[in-house]
């Protein structure tokens, strides 16, 4: 089976299959976006965060699991939730809480992907599982870019006063642009 074919979302087909080393990927990039908060905000002093998160190649954000049994989230969820995690963390046991402002910005070239995925979000959102405010401030909800664009070509703006992350196809890396 072509790559291409193997990853395919359409609404009313299931999902692709989620592969061992993307569910390893996939819980390196939730535990480094919320390390990478706690990490910025460490300075108790800090008030407020402003940040946009950009996820190249995003894909439609839902896999069957190894066992082809039940869904699990991509990154696009899984991102969102470690930004609800790392700002329920940086709050607890505050009186005056610490505003974490994050932009995000899911990136795929395919139609089909992207509808996937905003119908995916939309349904997790509407479960509890991921914050509804944090999914209104995603750009689009879902960017298309054209076939054959590469994770470079994948950037945005950094936001006036804060940072931004990018995460890339092939790598597991979030690069913080330098500040606007």
């Amino acid at each position: 089976m072509k790559k291409a074919d193997k990853y395919l979302w359409r609404i009313g087909s299931p999902p692709p299959r989620l592969d061992q080393h993307s569910a390893v990927k996939h819980r390196i990039i939730e535990s480094y976006v919320r390390d990478y908060i706690s990490t910025l905000m460490a300075p108790a002093h800090i008030p407020r965060l402003q940040l946009t998160l950009v996820d190249g190649f995003s894909g439609g954000g839902a896999y069957l699991d190894e066992a082809g049994q039940g869904l699990v989230d991509g990154s696009p969820a899984l991102i969102l939730r470690a930004v609800q995690e790392a700002r329920r963390s940086l709050n607890s046991g505050r009186d005056k809480p610490r505003e974490l402002s994050v932009d995000f910005e899911f990136i795929d070239a395919i139609p089909d992907t992207t509808q996937y995925l905003e119908y995916w979000l939309r349904g997790r959102a509407d479960e509890g599982a991921i914050d509804q405010s944090d999914l209104e401030r995603t750009r689009g909800p879902v960017r298309q870019v054209p076939a054959g664009t590469t994770s470079s070509d994948c950037r945005c703006e950094a936001p006036k006063n804060g940072r931004a992350g990018y995460l890339c196809p092939g790598s597991v890396r979030l690069r913080p642009a330098s500040d606007a």
